[in-house]
């Protein structure tokens, strides 16, 4: 508990609330070398998603703290899981 009666996520901006508490997810590798595979993977995805929101702001005038990671995120998967889908 924060001294000054305030709740301990009072200070902390709106937006990083629901990046802290997402749901967990278990990795699905039982080597050491695959856990450390997909560990670079989400951080590989991770670096991939920052970079499209660095890129799509610089070309839109956007300032990049206005931009959501979450829903940049799921934008991608939607785009991705729509092109898995056509059949060429």
């Amino acid at each position: 508990m924060c001294r000054g009666g305030a709740p301990r996520n009072a200070k902390r901006p709106r937006r990083w609330a629901g990046h802290q508490r997402g749901p967990a997810q278990v990795l699905r590798s039982r080597s050491p070398d695959g856990v450390e595979q997909e560990v670079w993977g989400h951080l590989l995805v991770h670096h991939a998603i920052r970079r499209l929101m660095h890129d799509c702001a610089g070309q839109t005038q956007v300032d990049t703290d206005r931009l959501s990671f979450t829903r940049t995120l799921r934008l991608a998967r939607r785009h991705v899981t729509a092109q898995a889908a056509f059949s060429p």
